[in-house]
């Protein structure tokens, strides 16, 4: 079984964009923390990451303009392998 575990959405600067998606958008701001800011959003996570940083986080520099990560979540990772 395949669940949405993550979407993390890399952005320049992190307070504008915290207050955009809790302020425009409507959803609840649960915290932020070294770079980081999550939202209320079900079962999935919706997440900001500064974008300065995701070298750290995905061990590469992330193309100019917008990026992020999709992260699936499975009990099985083998059974879950490219076919």
């Amino acid at each position: 079984m395949h669940q949405l575990g993550y979407v993390i959405l890399y952005v320049s600067d992190l307070p504008i964009s915290v207050a955009f998606y809790r302020d425009v958008v409507g959803l609840h701001h649960k915290f932020t923390d070294a770079g980081y800011a999550e939202f209320a959003t079900g079962e999935a996570r919706f997440a900001l990451y500064e974008q300065r940083r995701a070298a750290w986080l995905t061990g590469m520099h992330p193309a100019p303009g917008p990026a992020g990560q999709v992260v699936f979540v499975t009990d099985d990772v083998d059974s879950q392998a490219l076919r």
